[in-house]
């Protein structure tokens, strides 16, 4: 027997506001399972917490006439632990069971501990996130749209090394930096098979990677309701590379629909990384109740050498997005964290939020003309526009449906057939639950 969507809702609404189960431990200690935060472990007055969860993503692509992209798959399978204890420590560790291409995969996402010594002061070491743009720093549970937006393609996510973030001033003031081994961009990462610009898959020779950044809300905790959520951030990253074999980990696709639109280097024409890489971007934000606006700006720059003419280039890249969201329910607006839904009594239909997106993405075309890389076939350009809703059943529940078009300013092969477009349109939708 099959239960209605309607039914179905309101059951998985209801469940999170009570155990499910709750068992008394030795000593004080505490076992609790509740459908919306996991299996946890409590120690005598809440001193320590082990908390077992995880979270499915599946996403549902439908791209016109395209049938090749289109399908369901497994965005995210993630199992996590963690433990909590006496104020001030914090362990996580993830395993990654997305398929990869469609094969079953198991690795680490992240595994770090963090002391938080003080709200000024909180030092994280480990397989960490670093402190890069929004776009690609914010959980895929929060991101606005269902894939993330353009400028996350280009920076890396988790990577071995030492992270320091803290708040000054009442909130006003707010920085994070870190160092990273620098070899392992992206290896770690769930987007493996999207084979994403950056995979540089520990190849070549890297010195340690420096990140930084700063932001500032200048009307935190001030009398000023409207510009309270006001707030710009600052980042930067630089490396160095050598010998990484551009074939092999620079075929950028779109984030929707999976296009590979842009391949710099191939089989008969060799480019590699060499050099400094920089990366420095800006992203400002502004929330007031349930409204939100919020956009990313980034620019890249990689050394780039061709061994077979000599020519050695900087490869410079500008990318772009902004986000307008509205939760139609009322609920207040918190860039890149959950949404809570009011009171079931209140509103049993959960939250609804109405988001439109836009993000793109530009090399310079001359550069990549001089590193020879055919410009028929690919395109130096992408811009994607989406329109979407986002229904939050429960806290832990998402569910959303978007119309996408991506614009490649140019034809290109957009399947194994060989047939071009210059542009595509779509619908793509998600499911996705955590605990």
């Amino acid at each position: 027997m099959s239960l209605s969507p309607m039914f179905l809702a309101v059951f998985l609404q209801a469940s999170p506001a009570a155990p499910v189960q709750e068992v008394p431990g030795p000593e004080g200690a505490r076992f609790e399972a509740r459908f919306a935060d996991g299996l946890h472990l409590s120690g005598p007055g809440d001193q320590w917490d082990f908390h077992l969860g995880g979270r499915y993503i599946g996403h549902e692509r439908i791209v016109v006439d395209q049938p090749e992209a289109s399908g369901y798959r497994t965005r995210e399978t993630f199992i996590q632990l963690e433990f909590e204890g006496w104020k001030e420590w914090f362990f996580r560790i993830t395993g990654d069971f997305t398929p990869v291409k469609g094969e079953p995969a198991a690795r680490l996402f992240d595994l770090f501990v963090e002391w938080r010594v003080d709200p000024a002061f909180t030092p994280l070491l480990g397989l960490v996130r670093m402190p890069v743009g929004i776009d690609r720093m914010t959980s895929r549970l929060f991101i606005e749209g269902i894939e993330r937006p353009i400028p996350a393609l280009f920076q890396p996510g988790e990577e071995p090394g030492v992270r320091v973030f803290g708040s000054l001033a009442g909130g006003i003031f707010r920085y994070d930096a870190a160092v990273s081994e620098g070899k392992s961009e992206n290896l770690y990462s769930s987007t493996l098979e999207d084979a994403q610009p950056g995979l540089d898959q520990g190849a070549g020779h890297f010195t340690g990677k420096a990140y930084l950044s700063a932001t500032v809300a200048p009307f935190a905790g001030g009398e000023q309701e409207a510009l309270a959520g006001l707030q710009v951030r600052l980042f930067a990253s630089t490396n160095y590379t050598s010998g990484v074999d551009l074939f092999d980990a620079y075929r950028i696709k779109s984030p929707d629909f999976g296009i590979a639109w842009l391949s710099p280097a191939s089989a008969t024409d060799e480019l590699f990384f060499q050099g400094h890489r920089i990366l420095a971007g800006a992203d400002p934000s502004w929330t007031w109740g349930p409204a939100m606006v919020r956009g990313e700006f980034l620019f890249r720059r990689d050394r780039v050498l061709r061994p077979a003419t000599g020519v050695e280039k900087n490869l410079d890249l500008l990318s772009w997005s902004a986000v307008a969201s509205w939760l139609l329910t009322g609920e207040d607006q918190a860039v890149g964290k959950r949404i809570a839904p009011r009171a079931p009594v209140d509103q049993p239909w959960g939250s609804l939020d109405l988001h439109v997106r836009a993000s793109g993405a530009a090399f310079d075309r001359d550069a990549l003309a001089a590193l020879g890389t055919d410009l028929v076939r690919n395109s130096n350009r992408l811009t994607s526009y989406a329109l979407g809703i986002n229904w939050w059943p429960a806290s832990n529940i998402r569910i959303s449906v978007e119309g996408v078009l991506e614009d490649y300013h140019q034809a290109i092969p957009v399947n194994s057939d060989g047939d071009l477009a210059r542009s595509l349109t779509g619908i793509l939708m998600r499911f996705q639950i955590d605990f």
